[in-house]
């Protein structure tokens, strides 16, 4: 099945990365994080939400999805909770965020409720 676009959370990422690791070992989570680098259309939610460092194999595959996708003009979105740049680069430091940068342009902040509460 070819899809046409994927909506995942961060940790969702990397626990789907997880569980192919388990199944088929490292090739599976290298078809996982490929998959989402081709995907047409990609929405990542909740970008930094933990507020931890993340491991050294999480910050190379975001930094990976964001290179790969940007460079093949391929459509992301990010959501985050994090009111700017320099907030997410406190999680995923300067290199990773300068990419992400490059490929969103700008920060755009929306304000209003959470939905998730009615």
């Amino acid at each position: 099945r070819k899809h046409k676009g994927v909506w995942t959370t961060e940790m969702g990422i990397f626990r789907e990365a997880q569980a192919q690791a388990l199944v088929d070992g490292p090739p599976g989570r290298v078809r996982h994080l490929q998959r989402l680098i081709r995907v047409p259309a990609l929405l990542i939610d909740d970008l930094g939400a933990s507020g931890r460092k993340p491991s050294e194999f999480q910050l190379a595959s975001m930094r990976d999805i964001i290179d790969e996708r940007h460079s093949n003009q391929r459509v992301t979105f990010f959501t985050t909770n994090h009111n700017s740049f320099a907030d997410l680069e406190q999680i995923y430091g300067a290199h990773i965020i300068s990419r992400l940068q490059q490929a969103v342009g700008k920060f755009i902040r929306l304000d209003g409720p959470d939905r998730r509460l009615f």
